[in-house]
């Protein structure tokens, strides 16, 4: 069985979504894996910047047990969410990799999984993970956090290197380039 198969990823957003982070790197994990779009509330939800789309599922529907990987962009609303901080939980007791972008890193705060690991989170907002550290991306056990959408792209390119080797990473940067 081909590996793209059987790696699966999930990302949960809401309304107010950062584009960058959702666009890029699920069009960079598309390639490799296959991707599931989860929604907290509706399932038609907007972006930062008002573009649409329609969630592949909502987040009562999630079974962890069906992915291998969680990805969080940031969005409005995101630490208001208690199921999500449960899935976060969850994720984490299974040590599966959980992928938290930009703000989101709060959301991994919240649900305590930082506790012992170290990770990097937007600027401004460093007081309000237990030990931030200044990097573009930071991987510790299996949490990767990543500090801006202008990380997003190289954020995509090394979870592609972790999961599927350098060579398939840099295949797909090459075919980005040209």
């Amino acid at each position: 069985m081909e590996f793209s198969k059987i790696m699966k990823a999930l990302f949960v957003v809401g309304d107010g979504f950062e584009d960058l982070e959702l666009f890029t790197t699920a069009a960079i994990l598309r390639k490799t894996m296959t991707v599931t779009i989860a929604s907290i509330s509706a399932t038609t939800i907007a972006s930062a910047s008002a573009v649409k789309i329609t969630a592949d599922k909502r987040l009562g529907e999630i079974a962890t047990s069906e992915y291998s990987l969680l990805l969080l962009p940031t969005f409005e609303g995101m630490e208001t969410s208690q199921k999500l901080v449960s899935l976060i939980q969850e994720f984490d007791k299974e040590n599966k990799i959980i992928i938290a972008m930009s703000r989101a890193p709060l959301l991994l705060a919240k649900a305590g999984v930082l506790e012992n690991k170290i990770a990097t989170i937007y600027p401004g907002f460093e007081s309000r993970i237990p030990r931030p550290r200044d990097a573009k991306i930071v991987i510790d056990k299996n949490i990767i956090t990543s500090r801006s959408p202008s990380d997003t792209q190289e954020l995509a390119l090394k979870l592609v290197e972790i999961l599927q080797g350098k060579a398939v990473a840099k295949k797909i940067w090459e075919k980005m380039t040209g």
